[in-house]
């Protein structure tokens, strides 16, 4: 076999990456079909194009770089020990818990247009590649093709208070049907993929439930820090444990061993729980960290929070533990 290609995401998204631009004249699939985007088999196939590919690495760097933090650190936990390269499983559980803004189905979309050779495996440096390349700019910009309606009808305000009105009290979540059906109620002229592109430019739940709200604040130009989508945090830990100084230590040494077996820095992991939010209450915290691959159950999340009383200091206490080789 020859050599590897020098470039090789920039061949899978048609030819010189630095070449491709998003142009929202344009939509952002090779053809349509919203039952395929959403995972099933039924109609027609459907392919993100390169700016479709480009667009979907922007939401996610956006999300990213609001955390401060890169996309190696985020699936590190995800990654087998030791690891450069992730397996499509493995990105499929990392899409399910993270807040990434993505379904499920467009992160299988997103594999499937990288890994060009099918081996079921992408390297995590192609994938931080493609993030440097995408622009966070792009996943505000208006389509020209609804700019009127957005401008001048009024339909975000609209979308948002009908979605409100229509969906379950809670969260800011409506499944795809309702977002396209409340745009097409005033909105007729709008092609099948000109309503699909609007769905790859809308921020979701892995469970593909698109965050409306946040989808209307940022084309409106409002959008500020991103959230949780739709405001979907986990419920509290309710359960208590009253957990000695020690049982606290061997606790936080299982937990640095998990980290350093994973190549992640204890003191990288407040910056991987802000992706849930920066002002979040401890005991939601604990679900949320007990959700993530880091061998915790819930009650020792709670006692390990309100032992040291807050992420950071949660954090320092790791890295102490690690300067001493406590978990070894």
């Amino acid at each position: 076999p020859g050599p590897a290609p020098a470039d090789p995401l920039g061949l899978t998204l048609g030819g010189t990456m630095s070449g491709v631009e998003i142009n929202l004249d344009r939509t952002f699939f090779t053809c349509t079909s919203s039952s395929a985007l959403q995972g099933t088999t039924s109609g027609r196939s459907v392919s993100l194009s390169p700016q479709g590919v480009l667009l979907l690495l922007g939401r996610i760097r956006r999300r990213l770089e609001a955390a401060n933090l890169n996309l190696s650190e985020a699936l590190a936990l995800f990654c087998p020990p030791g690891e450069k390269e992730i397996s499509a499983d493995h990105f499929l559980d990392a899409a399910s818990c993270l807040p990434l803004g993505t379904s499920r189905a467009e992160m299988q979309q997103l594999f499937n247009k990288v890994d060009t050779d099918g081996t079921g495996k992408v390297q995590l440096a192609l994938l931080e590649q493609g993030l440097a390349r995408a622009s966070t700019a792009d996943t505000c910009r208006v389509p020209p093709w609804i700019s009127a309606a957005i401008e001048k009808r009024g339909l975000l305000p609209r979308l948002t208070s009908e979605l409100q009105r229509r969906c379950a009290a809670g969260t800011y979540l409506a499944p795809e049907s309702a977002f396209r059906r409340v745009i097409m109620e005033t909105e007729r002229y709008l092609t099948s993929d000109q309503l699909n592109s609007l769905l790859l430019l809308a921020d979701k739940g892995s469970n593909g439930l698109i965050d409306y709200e946040e989808f209307a604040e940022r084309l409106g130009g409002a959008g500020g820090v991103p959230r949780v989508p739709g405001g979907a945090l986990p419920q509290p830990v309710t359960e208590s444990v009253e957990i000695p100084p020690e049982e606290l230590q061997a606790v936080g040494a299982r937990i640095c061993a998990v980290l350093d077996r994973h190549g992640l820095a204890a003191e990288r992991l407040p910056a991987l729980l802000s992706l849930w939010g920066g002002d979040i209450d401890l005991r939601i915290m604990a679900a949320v960290m007990a959700s993530l691959p880091l061998g915790l159950s819930r009650t020792e999340a709670v006692a390990q929070l309100e032992a040291y009383g807050s992420v950071a200091a949660f954090a320092g206490t790791l890295a102490e533990l690690r300067n001493q080789g406590v978990w070894k």
